[in-house]
Parts: structure tokens; sequence; C-alpha cells
């Protein structure tokens, strides 16, 4: 009898629809004792197959904890964390000996290598400058989910040069170019923001590339004065 596929007066119901309440670590300790070796689980002795490559408790255990971490990720804002504590979840968030995130049990394939959390922590952690922009996923650009990181208030010259090298990289960058040029043409061009290469001032007009710490500084100075007055 299996805690969670049958759980105690339950019987009526399915498991794989109705997980036990159960803590979040117990949900862990199920996903890592219930590793399909041979083609069997280790820990129940269910077969494997590709149309079910787990075993019923080993599905519900890591159905359960992506909910629950997805919840995580909606509720926290990333941009409140300080950096270290990303750090300490992209950490905890590796894959383990059996092709799964340690932390929150998703299991790996050859075309997502990184559980949805450690994706939302990459991406702020691109934003900030403190990992590298990392490949576009196909028909996106590298901008995309990530449009804090090509916003010029709040961020300094060096990160704006930062972005325009990544859309100097993207290879949807003609495109981009295209559209902005289409954009201006009608009265709605960039502000303030980095886009196709290039960076646009308060007035939508391009930054010369060579000025861009004079910008910031020029643009910045005012701050302090004014609190100062008042």
């Amino acid at each position: 009898m299996s805690i969670l596929v049958d759980p105690p007066g339950v019987s009526e119901r399915s498991g794989a629809t109705l997980a036990p309440p159960l803590s979040t670590l117990a949900f862990r300790r199920i996903a890592a004792q219930h590793v399909s070796v041979d083609g069997r689980c280790d820990a129940c002795g269910f077969r494997v197959s590709e149309r079910a490559p787990l075993c019923p408790d080993a599905a519900i255990a890591l159905h359960e904890l992506s909910r629950r971490d997805g919840k995580w990720a909606r509720r926290v804002q990333l941009f409140d964390r300080d950096t270290i504590d990303l750090l300490r979840i992209a950490g905890a968030h590796h894959q383990d000996r059996v092709g799964r995130c340690a932390r929150c049990g998703f299991v790996f394939t050859t075309d997502c290598e990184l559980c949805p959390t450690l994706r939302a922590v990459r991406r702020e952690l691109e934003v900030r400058g403190v990992v590298p922009i990392v490949g576009a996923e196909r028909g996106k650009g590298l901008c995309a989910g990530k449009a804090r990181s090509w916003e010029m208030d709040g961020r300094t010259a060096a990160q704006w040069r930062r972005a325009i090298t990544s859309c100097e990289a993207c290879p949807l960058l003609a495109q981009c170019r295209s559209d902005a040029d289409s954009a201006i043409k009608h009265g709605d061009g960039p502000r303030r923001m980095v886009l196709a290469g290039n960076a646009y001032d308060n007035h939508g007009n391009v930054i010369d590339r060579d000025r861009l710490e004079l910008y910031a500084s020029l643009t910045t100075v005012s701050h302090p004065r004014s609190r100062a007055a008042a």
C-alpha cells in the first residue's frame, strides 16, 4: 500500500489528483527514494516505461513539489531579494544524480536543463549583471523576460553598454531595428531605454555610445541637489 497512491481513508479517490497533507520535506524524501534503476523503481518496484517514466509515488510527489514551488515563485518578488539570497537559491536548485532538481524535483530533459525557479532566479541575476546574459530561446530575443536589463532608469552606463552589446549579439537584431524604425516614424519611439543596439534619451534621440558616461552623469547629478534644496 502506498501512502500517496492509497492514502488512508481516501480509497475511492485517485492519488494522482489528491496529494495527502505531507510536508514539503516529506515529499522531497519520497521523490529522492523513488528512483528508477534498471527499469524499476528502487523503492516500490514499479516498472517504468516511455509512457510512464515515473512510478505513481514519484509522479505525485514531484507534481506537488512543482505546484508548491510555483506558488512560491508567484508570491515572491525576486527583485526584492538580496543577490546573496538569489545565489543561495540558485545553488540549491541543481541537478542531482538521477537528472532531477535536488530542491524542487523538476525532471530535466535535453531541451530543458533549468528548473522554473532557477530560470527565474537566473533572469534576475542577469538583470543585475551578476551572471552573463545567456542565449535566447528559439524565436525570442535576448531581452525576452529581462526587460529591466534594457531600461535606463536606475542603471549605470556600464549596464547600458552591456545591454547594447547583448543587442548586437541577438539573432533578432534586424527585426528589432525595423520595428524600432517603424515605431519612431509613427511618433511612438523608445524613451530612456536601450533598443536594437541603441540607447535613447528622454526625447527619443539616440545617445552617442562614446558619451554614455557623460549622459549618465548629467541626468543623475540633479537628484541629490533637489533633495538637498528641499
